[in-house]
């Protein structure tokens, strides 16, 4: 009698808790490795000023610009390891992004980038945490390779958040916004990726409208 050997599938509830685990090691691994480069840049501008400023070749004053960079890369990891949405709300995490990405980047070697952001509807702010997440992860994730110019909109649209990034220059990481992609068909939505950015759709967990109201919204 010749046996079979079935190779063993674990359930889906497992699998996808291994690769939540793997995802969130990427996050964090992104994040180290952005906090490195920067503050690890800085730490050299600060020794090379100390040293010159202990040779007598310039004025302590040449320490000022050195430390602000080093401490505005320490405020930032902290930004990222915890998103803005979750303390001031998902307007005023988007509408912080074009201070965040835009501008001529020289620091990081990236093409200049111009941030416009559209997200007024007060209801965003009474996002789900998991969501309102969500949604500021994917502009952020869009952002870190748009160049040039790239537009930001987000919208309450009856009972489901809808964010759209374009831009004519995009060069995302698909990797991270597989991730995030997940995460989205995780709470039952979509995110799809464009050649010129990217669009999520997300439902809400839950009712704001008072009874018997209905508001169907505009289309981004």
């Amino acid at each position: 009698m010749t046996s079979v050997v079935v190779p063993f599938r674990p359930p889906r509830s497992v699998t996808d808790a291994s690769q939540a685990i793997l995802d969130g090691e990427a996050d964090r691994a992104q994040v180290a490795a952005s906090l490195l480069e920067e503050l690890g840049d800085a730490l050299v501008a600060i020794r090379y000023a100390a040293e010159l400023v202990a040779a007598g070749g310039a004025d302590p004053g040449a320490m000022d610009e050195p430390i602000r960079v080093a401490l505005a890369a320490c405020r930032n990891a902290y930004r990222d390891l915890r998103a803005h949405a979750l303390e001031a709300g998902v307007r005023a995490a988007l509408q912080q992004l074009p201070d965040r990405f835009g501008g001529d980047r020289l620091h990081d070697g990236m093409p200049g980038l111009r941030v416009a952001v559209e997200a007024s509807d007060p209801r965003l702010d009474a996002l789900p945490p998991a969501v309102a997440v969500l949604v500021q992860r994917v502009a952020e994730a869009a952002l870190r390779g748009a160049t040039t110019h790239a537009n930001v909109r987000a919208i309450r649209d009856g009972n489901r958040v809808k964010l759209c990034v374009d831009s004519a220059e995009i060069a995302y990481d698909a990797s991270e916004l597989s991730r995030w992609s997940r995460r989205a068909s995780a709470l039952g939505g979509d995110l799809l990726l464009r050649s010129d950015g990217v669009e999520l759709d997300l439902p809400v967990a839950f009712g704001f409208l008072p009874e018997g109201r209905h508001d169907h919204g505009s289309h981004l």
